[in-house]
């Protein structure tokens, strides 16, 4: 039951106040706060340090993100299925059967599912505990039929269906089975009864029955096959020589656009084989012209040849006859008349990847017993998950009891951030580095987009590879705020213990600067000026070299031109004197003796 609403207690940190959570009637108190006056109000799951199963099932959207509409939803919950709510505030990690609020649907459920655990166990009176929880929800998953509606071959009471139920995961494949691996369920058992009996279907009607040479699908008899294959290898290919043979009978000049060629080259680097090949499969077949023939024997793009051959063997002779030398739009639409049929068969085909079985077995497939044996054993997962289910949430009630309030502390207000007894639930451990010690390390997934939040807090980020000895590589975020920059740039290394204590090696990869220190925050806008002065200088300094670099070359190229003849630069033209200039600066010096 929800506690009863009382005064909220908020404590000051910093110039803010946050909700103080100390017990189940302070995260009562969420249920009423208004969100402005939380802390955080989306937090993603992936940098969160804590039971993965708790933050899985606090995520009821699956979005990667804990909403405050979740969190109140899980508060609201786990108060009204427990009677007493001291488990929440000691964070226990197990549940007495008698404390649970059996009023409500899950309550009802929860503790039913307690009872037969402790029947099991052979202890009336002992709390459930959540290690016992997972012992017995990993054995019930490891079952072949512990997941509604899904069923492994393990399942299976004789080889033949559990043989059948590998074959249907190799070729319809299958859903994910608590144990790790893939199961059937009814829709895919169905969807493999309906591509066998459709395939053997397509099959029977491209035979060719006893006492006849061809069909109307097979208009080249068995040798249909091999044509049909050597027709559809350049079909496009000739479609769009004659279609352009068609443009120049409207204008000759469009020959120039037909051949890539012409725009393509300069683009292309030919000393690499995989470009000519490009260019090559791009070109005309053959040189289009307005008579709209394609020679059979010359003038083919030699990157079609062989399969031009192959389809004058293949497939004119044996319809157009013997004598075929050239083709035309005439004749080439025969051709494609007389294996529209066979066209229209091959792309009604249906399921292509069970044909790979072999028509034999999807026959004996296709039998009652293997589809019925199949259904009964998904019957019996149902079952099973039924129980499956009261199991998961227990365990679901002992995780949110155990981790709730910790949780809340982490979210709606930063109890732990600032105390000194545990470390922050996003807090993944701490860097030595620079003769410093760094002790709030966060976990960063997308730099790019996390560096254009912290460029505006004003606080100087380190952004840091972590790798080691069979560790996937991942990066952090670590805040400097006390001391100076010091020797903190990019390119520096460090040690990163996480939270297990583990050492490994860090080394920086970006850095967002800003003051850390009141010294630094005083001359930070004079450091900023000198930079730009700094900057301005060496820019035109840059440019002075650059003009006097270009007057040196014009001088060595004016001299280069005529060798043996020096060439001095023209003297300027001398400007008469000012008056005022031609007056001496100084006294005249008196006569020698």
């Amino acid at each position: 039951m929800i506690p009863t609403p009382s005064m909220m207690t908020f404590a000051r940190v910093g110039r803010t106040y946050q909700l103080r959570i100390a017990s189940a009637t302070d995260l009562a108190h969420i249920l009423e706060l208004d969100e402005a006056h939380w802390v955080a109000i989306s937090a993603p799951t992936n940098t969160i340090d804590i039971d993965p199963v708790f933050l899985k099932l606090l995520d009821t959207d699956h979005d990667g993100r804990v909403r405050p509409f979740e969190l109140r939803t899980a508060i609201r919950w786990l108060l009204e299925t427990l009677n007493d709510h001291e488990g929440i505030t000691s964070g226990s990690d197990e549940v007495d059967p008698r404390n649970i609020n059996a009023d409500t649907p899950d309550g009802k459920r929860v503790a039913t599912a307690c009872e037969k655990i402790m029947v099991r166990a052979g202890d009336q009176v002992a709390p459930v505990t959540l290690a016992e929880i997972r012992e017995i929800k990993a054995t019930e998953e490891a079952r072949a039929v512990s997941e509604a509606g899904v069923v492994l071959a393990e399942a299976a009471d004789d080889d033949e269906t559990a043989q059948f139920i590998r074959d249907v995961l190799a070729t319809v494949g299958g859903v994910d089975h608590p144990s790790g691996k893939q199961g059937i369920t009814t829709e895919t058992l169905q969807q493999f009864l309906t591509q066998a009996e459709g395939l053997l279907k397509w099959q029977d009607a491209g035979r060719i029955p006893r006492g006849h040479r061809k069909t109307a699908i097979m208009p080249l008899g068995k040798q249909t096959t091999e044509a049909f294959a050597a027709y559809r290898a350049v079909c496009e290919k000739v479609d769009q020589y004659f279609a352009q043979c068609e443009a120049m009978r409207l204008d000759l000049s469009l020959r120039r656009h037909f051949d890539p060629r012409s725009s393509l080259t300069a683009q292309l680097d030919l000393h690499q084989p995989d470009d000519i090949a490009k260019l090559m499969r791009d070109a005309p077949l053959a040189e289009p012209t307005d008579l709209q023939t394609l020679d059979l024997n010359t003038g083919i793009n030699p990157a079609y040849e062989k399969a031009i051959a192959k389809l004058r063997e293949a497939t004119l002779v044996p319809i157009l006859g013997e004598q075929i030398t050239t083709l035309t739009p005439t004749t080439w639409q025969q051709v494609k008349d007389d294996l529209a049929a066979h066209l229209v068969w091959v792309n009604s085909k249906v399921g292509a990847a069970l044909e790979s079985l072999g028509e034999a077995k999807l026959k004996q497939y296709l039998e009652p017993q293997y589809a019925e044996s199949v259904r009964t054993l998904v019957e019996q997962s149902c079952t099973t998950a039924f129980v499956l289910d009261n199991i998961r949430v227990v365990e679901k009630l002992i995780l949110f009891q155990k981790h709730m309030l910790r949780f809340a502390n982490n979210y709606v207000a930063f109890d732990d951030l600032y105390g000194k007894q545990r470390r922050a639930l996003f807090d993944v451990g701490e860097v030595v580095m620079d003769g410093r010690r760094f002790n709030l390390a966060v976990r960063v997934y997308n730099r790019k987009e996390h560096a254009k939040v912290a460029s505006t807090s004003n606080i100087f980020v380190l952004y840091l590879e972590v790798t080691g000895q069979d560790v996937k590589p991942f990066e952090v975020a670590v805040a400097v705020t006390s001391g100076g920059q010091g020797n903190l740039c990019a390119g520096k290394r460090g040690v990163f213990h996480d939270v297990t204590g583990r050492e490994l090696d860090c080394r920086v990869v970006q850095v967002i600067d800003n003051p850390i220190s009141l010294r630094e925050a005083m001359v930070a806008p004079f450091v900023r000026l000198g930079r730009a002065i700094a900057g301005k200088i060496e820019s035109v300094g840059s440019s002075a070299e650059k003009q006097l670099d270009k007057a040196g070359g014009q001088v060595v190229t004016e001299v280069g031109d005529a060798p043996g003849k020096a060439h001095c630069p023209r003297p300027r033209k001398l400007e008469p004197l000012a008056a005022s200039r031609l007056q001496a600066p100084y006294p005249a010096h008196p006569p020698l003796p």
